[in-house]
């Protein structure tokens, strides 16, 4: 409880000042968030967060917390426009909101699952709504680590909204009551206190990520991107990965995360055309083989597993592998079969329409790298990507060289998930094969959500484009997103690192 709120005539002050709240905008500073605003509003007017919520919008509060954006969000939400349009403290309220400063772009970017703050910035009653962005991680103004937690208790914090947790005892901790930084436990607010920070490099970020709002956007699959699918974080590293493109097309480099590799070019195509660009890729398609085989050849002759699969010969692989002719998927059966192997197959698997059948009557081999172009037969879906647009033959081999890496980690992920399916007897006895039952494991199939199989999925969801161009530029620019997949690179030889990273 804050300590404005411990008598009953400041309770009672509060009812009474419902519907004429007193003003604290001169405590307000440039680029400050609506949390802090209206964290000194409930502060000044004695107000909890039903109160404040009903003062501003004739509404109660929401008790709604399982939304992807909550009903009172501070972040992106109609609520937000309703408390602009009532009243002149509403717009001081949500003159720095992340609606304001970005547009459509402030919910793909940014989140209100928690409240993040600088320890700095929060000392003298200061938080901007530009923190919420998750690819964000440093403050820019004192290079202080982004927060999302109790420096006291580690409890984490309230969602970025309107809440009883949040404003019943603002920028209060809810597990050990004590305030997040000291100016919120005092019984004043020192208006003048958040004069002394120095916000340019702030201004900057704001200004540059305001000409987003002027940026024209087609992301057909953006709804399906998952960079990772199975984990808790999935939607914050999207939302990560989608600033970081941001800050590419923009020039932010306040977004730049090491995590994620973007890949920009002029669009050569109508972005705005619904119609996928079939008629230009078939007029690239010798050249689309001929890039293939090229980097098919480079993984083939350099990554140590496959190379001696070569030199064992293509019909050991029977030994290794089990087809499920349906579903379109090929699974270990032996234990001792290296994940680049496993991940070689589902690679060409989904490059190549008669890879499998192939595969299977022992007639791809991979030694045979030099093979005329016109026996390979790529399938529909790779080749036509990104579908809607034509990419230069640079960024077409980017995406399928990407695709062996993904699909690399979706071998990884199958044989940690396998291991961990073994029972302690299955285990202790470290059999050569997998027991039937974990190879064909349903949960093991659900949690890699069709990664296994080109049938259910033509690429990897890790891997999404979009394009876009500003209403003033005349060049529209088609974007590429991938995993940075560093640490896959570092297990290899030198050899093959330094082979593999030109790509």
């Amino acid at each position: 409880m804050h300590p404005f709120f411990g008598s009953d005539s400041a309770k009672s002050l509060g009812q009474a000042a419902a519907h004429s709240l007193t003003d604290c905008s001169a405590s307000f500073v440039e680029l400050e968030g609506p949390y802090t605003r209206l964290g000194k509003l409930c502060i000044v007017n004695a107000m909890n967060a039903q109160q404040i919520c009903h003062a501003l919008t004739k509404k109660s509060l929401s008790h709604s917390d399982n939304s992807f954006h909550h009903s009172r969000s501070l972040l992106h939400s109609p609520w937000l426009k309703e408390v602009e349009a009532n009243s002149l403290i509403g717009k001081e309220i949500t003159a720095f909101s992340m609606d304001g400063l970005c547009g459509n772009w402030a919910s793909r970017i940014a989140s209100d699952e928690h409240l993040r703050f600088c320890s700095s910035c929060l000392r003298v009653g200061f938080q901007s709504s530009l923190f919420q962005i998750d690819a964000l991680t440093r403050c820019p103004i004192h290079d202080d680590p982004l927060l999302e937690h109790c420096p006291h208790c580690q409890q984490p914090t309230p969602r970025y909204a309107l809440t009883a947790e949040g404003f019943d005892a603002p920028l209060h901790c809810v597990r050990c009551g004590l305030p997040y930084a000291a100016f919120w436990g005092e019984k004043r607010l020192r208006y003048e206190a958040a004069r002394t920070l120095e916000l340019e490099r702030l201004r900057i970020i704001a200004r540059e990520l305001g000409a987003s709002k002027s940026l024209v956007t087609r992301w057909p699959d953006f709804d399906a991107w998952r960079m990772e699918p199975q984990h808790s974080s999935a939607s914050r590293t999207v939302r990560a990965a989608t600033a970081t493109s941001l800050g590419e097309v923009l020039h932010l480099t306040a977004f730049r995360n090491d995590a994620f590799t973007i890949y920009a070019e002029d669009a050569r195509s109508d972005i705005f055309s619904d119609q996928p660009q079939t008629n230009l890729v078939v007029l690239n398609l010798a050249r689309r083989r001929q890039i293939y085989k090229s980097v098919r050849r480079q993984i083939e002759e350099t990554i140590q597993p496959i190379v001696r699969l070569r030199r064992l010969g293509i019909r050991h692989i029977h030994d290794f592998l089990d087809i499920d002719w349906v579903s379109g998927t090929a699974l270990p059966i032996s234990r001792e079969l290296p994940e680049e192997v496993h991940a070689w197959v589902l690679w060409r698997h989904r490059c190549e329409s008669n890879f499998l059948s192939a595969l299977m009557l022992g007639s791809a081999d991979p030694g045979c790298v030099n093979v005329r172009c016109e026996e390979l037969e790529l399938r529909a879906a790779v080749c036509q990507w990104p579908a809607r647009w034509e990419a230069s033959p640079e960024l077409w081999g980017r995406f399928v060289w990407h695709c062996f890496w993904e699909d690399l980690k979706t071998a990884s992920d199958w044989k940690r998930l396998a291991e961990d399916a073994l029972n302690e007897t299955e285990r202790s006895f470290v059999p050569r094969r997998w027991p039937l039952a974990v190879a064909k494991s349903w949960a093991i199939h659900e949690s890699l959500r069709g990664r296994l199989s080109p049938l259910f999925k033509p690429w990897p969801e890790a891997l999404t484009a979009y394009a876009c161009c500003l209403q003033d530029a005349s060049s529209p620019r088609l974007i590429m997103i991938a995993r940075s997949h560093a640490n896959q690179l570092q297990a290899c030889s030198p050899k093959t690192r330094a082979a593999l990273l030109p790509i």
